[in-house]
């Protein structure tokens, strides 16, 4: 098991190289607090954005991910399964077609994000199915556990002790692990791969 701890001095950002999703504005990197890294408002952008890291190496077959996650504000951290990453022209780590688990205060989210073919004709250069939602309430400010237990082409989801499932057909034998803040004030304490 690999486990990074988020607090100041004890990693190194090398190991997990920002990474960023297709709805990223600004390519911004994580502020770095005193227990975590975390996100918030960008006033160049005048919204949150999408902030991500993620292995450089891929992971194949089953495993299990673990996040320490906190949000207000309408923060979203999330577990990213990325099919490939890419590096754009200017030498950023950019997510191919991936899934996100996203944890917020109504619950928990499974989307399948897909690059467009044509992402000129498309005001977005991505589009963004649902596979699962799951409402439940999580306070603001409250630590959360999100953990997603990879099972071939299935989802073993727990947020704390609300647990649910989801099939992931398209998820490939060999894909990268993620994590990403978005949406709100969010913030990542540690995050496990086994």
């Amino acid at each position: 098991m690999k486990t990074f701890n988020f607090a100041r001095g004890m990693w190194d950002p090398a190991e997990l190289p920002m990474t960023y999703t297709p709805m990223c504005k600004d390519y911004t990197i994580v502020r770095q607090e005193d227990d975590c890294i975390s996100s918030g408002f960008n006033q160049k952008i005048e919204r949150y954005d999408y902030i991500g890291i993620g292995m450089p190496e891929p992971v194949s077959g089953d495993c299990t991910v673990t996040a320490r996650c906190a949000f207000e504000n309408h923060g979203a951290p999330m577990i990213d399964l990325i099919d490939s990453v890419h590096t754009d022209s200017e030498g950023r780590r950019i997510n191919d077609a991936h899934y996100e688990i996203v944890v917020y205060g109504n619950g928990c989210n499974i989307w399948r994000v897909l690059p467009e073919e044509n992402p000129e004709l498309s005001e977005r250069p991505f589009s963004v199915l649902k596979v699962a939602r799951e409402e439940f309430s999580i306070p603001d400010n409250t630590v959360v556990e999100l953990e997603v237990r990879v099972k071939g082409k299935h989802l073993y989801v727990r947020v704390n002790d609300y647990r649910f499932e989801a099939d992931v057909p398209d998820l490939p034998d060999t894909y990268f692990v993620g994590a990403t803040l978005c949406e709100g004030d969010a913030r990542l304490y540690e995050l496990s791969i086994e």
